[in-house]
This record gives structure tokens, sequence and C-alpha cells, in this order.
């Protein structure tokens, strides 16, 4: 499994964005559309936009070893 984070080009405080594992990016943004819909249906004036455009950054390649990100600033 691989870990990602995906974004969808929203901020309010931060960067907007939900962190996923999955087999593959594509099952990675399957799954993160569905969040993103579900938190857009709460705040309509969101729009389609809010969970069609979906980036995908591939963060750690194998989660089944131990593993430490580099440390960020958002």
């Amino acid at each position: 499994m691989k870990l990602y984070i995906i974004t969808n080009g929203f901020q309010g405080f931060g960067i907007v964005k939900t962190i996923t594992i999955a087999e593959n990016e594509e099952r990675a943004l399957e799954l993160a559309t569905l969040k993103f819909k579900a938190e857009s249906e709460t705040n309509p004036a969101y729009g389609e936009r809010y969970y069609t455009n979906l980036k995908a950054e591939l963060i750690c390649k194998d989660v089944s070893k131990e593993w430490s990100s580099e440390v960020e600033e958002d």
C-alpha cells in the first residue's frame, strides 16, 4: 500500500487535503473524491470543483515499513 496526500486547490488556514492509503494513485483519488464530496455537501458554496479537481502526491511507496517524512511547515 502507498500513502498519498490529496489536495483540491482550496485553502483555509492551510491547504485543504486528505491523507489516503491505497494500492495506487487511481484508487487514492477515488477514495479522496468520496471524502471531498461528502465535505462539499455540508457547504453547497464549494460546488463540484471542490471534489473534481484533485491532485495526488505520493508520500510513501510502502507503508508496511517504518518511515518518517521530511520536516515541513504548511
